[in-house]
């Protein structure tokens, strides 16, 4: 009966729950003989910061086995950090990925959040704060609790949030700390220009960096903030893996750097996205340059809608049966 039900509390996903079952909740995750692990209490509008309130009672039991919790959409508000960062710097915490995406957080919700995070008894690898109503100003908070020496988180997702320029210049002093272990960052739709890219380019470049993958789409990084961004892809500490550069007002101009940091000998990328951008046939000519290189360890470029003729998007067939010949997987999309 514990393991099915386990099974039937898996997903409670979208099940008009309300703040008056979490007391029920919150006495099950107490109990000595719960196994459940994970638990997913998402779109469930009516909870409301009263009903986490208690559920966080049972996550901060000895007893409590959970490792996985979302709280997505529009379940609790910043009124509730207190009682989510409590559990996260309880001793008997097990959690190691928390999904609070689209919740009305603030950034005083997250200042506090980020307590917990600080916490020698955080045990949390996996943070994902999409569309969540932050600012800059909860960007200083957020770098205290990367460059925390217990840290553990490897992965953090703030995309459509209000960052700016100034939240990554400051999230960028965690980023280069020695304690800081992310491996993925999303700061897709984040409100970014080109002027942040010299302190992405400064952190990514850091010997401690351990950042693989990095999603900066939907931001107007423009030609010149890409410039700056190959400085650091082409330097030996870099161990990016994936770039998302897709939607970031991208031209042909570009390009000659990008392809400089492919055959960099350094280079670890195996995955690039520029999708909808406004390259040309010149630039893509330029790119296929660094494909070419024997140090270039690409595996997938997105090339799709861009403004690319029909004729060279043949070619970049081409190039891709050529290379795959040569033992490479290579994947070239332009759709």
């Amino acid at each position: 009966m514990s393991s099915l039900l386990s099974l039937l509390l898996h997903s409670l996903y979208e099940c008009r729950l309300t703040s008056r079952c979490c007391s029920a909740l919150s006495s099950t995750l107490s109990s000595p003989h719960s196994r459940l692990t994970e638990l997913n209490l998402s779109i469930n509008y009516n909870m409301e910061d009263s009903g986490v309130d208690q559920l966080c009672e049972g996550l901060r039991s000895e007893n409590c086995k959970l490792e996985k919790l979302s709280l997505s959409q529009r379940v609790f508000t910043f009124r509730c950090s207190s009682a989510l960062c409590s559990v996260l710097s309880s001793p008997h915490s097990q959690l190691t990925e928390l999904n609070l995406t689209v919740n009305n957080m603030e950034d005083s919700g997250l200042d506090k959040l980020c307590e917990g995070l600080r916490s020698e008894n955080c045990k949390l690898e996996t943070l994902d704060l999409y569309h969540c109503c932050l600012t800059s100003r909860c960007c200083s908070a957020l770098s205290s609790a990367l460059s925390a020496p217990h840290s553990r988180l490897t992965e953090l997702n703030l995309s459509v949030n209000n960052m700016e320029d100034l939240g990554v210049d400051q999230l960028c002093e965690g980023l280069r700390s020695e304690n800081c272990k992310l491996e993925k960052l999303n700061l897709c739709c984040c409100d970014l220009t080109y002027r942040c890219c010299s302190a992405l380019s400064s952190a990514l470049s850091s010997p401690h960096s351990r950042l693989t993958e990095l999603d900066l789409s939907f931001n107007k990084m423009e030609d010149s903030g890409v410039d700056q961004l190959c400085e650091w892809l082409r330097s030996e500490n870099c161990k990016l893996e994936a770039l998302n550069l897709s939607q970031c007002r991208l031209t042909s101009r570009c390009c000659s750097a990008l392809s400089s940091a492919l055959s960099s000998p350094h280079s670890r990328l195996t995955e690039l996205n520029l999708s909808n951008n406004n390259m040309e046939d010149s630039g893509v000519d330029q790119l296929c340059e660094g494909l070419r290189s024997e140090n270039c360890k690409f595996e997938t470029v997105r090339l799709g809608g861009n403004k690319i003729s029909q004729s060279k998007k043949m070619d970049l067939w081409s190039l891709q049966e050529e290379l795959n010949k040569t033992g490479r997987q290579v994947n070239i999309s332009t759709w």
